[in-house]
């Protein structure tokens, strides 16, 4: 298992690819990992990645907050998670 540190590390690298794809593919591969955490560990490793993800373009955040679900579904409740994951869908639709 990797600890929290090599996680957040990894994630880092990751929001830090610059070929939308390519970083897709590297945060979906580290979504499940990154949920296995407790919540009050994934916070802060969370608010790093999202500060560094926002400054891309809306269809970018989306794809990438898409790709990272599976680790947004420990912040939230279940029935959040599963509504912000569907909403996220829809606007990558309307607004690519």
């Amino acid at each position: 298992m990797l600890t929290p540190e090599t996680l957040r590390r990894a994630l880092l690298d990751a929001c830090a690819i610059d070929v939308q794809d390519a970083r897709f593919r590297a945060l979906s591969t580290l979504a499940d990992p990154l949920a296995t955490l407790p919540a009050e560990l994934l916070y802060p490793i969370w608010q790093d990645a999202m500060w560094r993800l926002a400054r891309r373009s809306r269809s970018h955040l989306l794809s990438d907050m898409q790709a990272l679900a599976p680790a947004m579904a420990v912040l939230s409740p279940s029935h959040v998670s599963t509504d912000i994951t569907m909403i996220i869908t829809q606007v990558r639709r309307w607004w690519p």
